[in-house]
């Protein structure tokens, strides 16, 4: 399990989920430290937890203080963002995996998109994008020719669809094509 501090008084080693030390459980101050590991951004010396004190370099009680924070490390790889055991019921492995759901806050914009690649597949084939020679540099060409035509107009003429709208799509085919040629696909 991951430990964490009291964020109020900087009682260390306490493990995620565990009680806080006893002068923050009796004042009612008991505030957990994030479960994320920082260190000094001068010294790089000692690695410390959100909340903690800095090393005895940088300060702490009664020294001038030198501590600036580092930027917050991902916890990367199979762990639970809570520092649940992975056997535990409620467990659930995705710290530091890719919040895929954030693209739901774009859903009026990826309909959008959706509907420029309807009109494609309906117009040609579906999924027949992939298979253009030289498809990179054909959507990127595309995707400058909506740019160019959108200073002077909102919808493309023939699909009746925004010229953005058209943009994203043919970054997002480029895109596609660029990281299937990387990956060797």
């Amino acid at each position: 399990m991951a430990e964490h501090d009291c964020s109020n008084c900087c009682y260390e080693g306490k493990e995620v989920n565990e009680k806080p030390c006893n002068t923050c459980v009796n004042n009612d101050n008991w505030s957990p430290a994030e479960a994320e590991e920082r260190s000094c951004a001068n010294c790089a010396n000692k690695v410390v937890l959100l909340g903690s004190e800095p090393c005895g370099s940088c300060g702490g009680p009664g020294r001038p203080s030198a501590w600036v924070p580092a930027e917050p490390k991902r916890i990367i790889g199979e762990t639970d963002p809570l520092g649940t055991d992975a056997h535990a019921p409620g467990a659930k492995l995705d710290a530091g995996k890719v919040l895929a759901g954030v693209l739901a806050d774009f859903s009026l914009a990826l309909l959008a998109v959706a509907e420029v690649g309807t009109h494609g597949a309906e117009k040609y084939s579906r999924g027949g994008w992939q298979s253009v020679p030289d498809g990179e540099t054909r959507y990127k060409d595309a995707d400058w020719r909506h740019l160019l035509k959108g200073r002077h107009e909102d919808k493309d003429p023939d699909s009746g669809l925004l010229h953005d709208a058209h943009r994203a799509w043919n970054v997002l085919a480029a895109l596609e094509l660029r990281l299937r040629r990387e990956k060797g696909e």
